[in-house]
């Protein structure tokens, strides 16, 4: 078999996945499939960056673009 452009690895990959096969060597190629993540990638970068949430909004209110920078901490000096 010989994979010719993306999708003819999507369906390849998504029929292992389906059959249970984990390593898979086609044309000259050897594909060594994990498991599947448990979160999408949009709540991992939520997690990991949590201004992302602000920032993927279309427009932020008068008081999200006065305080964004704000980190809540007082200095007493």
């Amino acid at each position: 078999m010989k994979i010719e452009n993306i999708k003819d690895l999507q369906k390849v990959i998504q029929l292992c996945r389906k059959a249970g096969v984990d390593t898979i060597k086609i044309d000259g190629v050897e594909l060594k499939l994990g498991e599947l993540p448990t979160q999408s990638l949009k709540a991992k970068r939520h997690a990991a960056y949590p201004d992302a949430a602000i920032e993927a909004q279309d427009t932020l209110t008068e008081e999200e673009l006065l305080f964004y920078s704000a980190t809540g901490q007082v200095s007493n000096q």
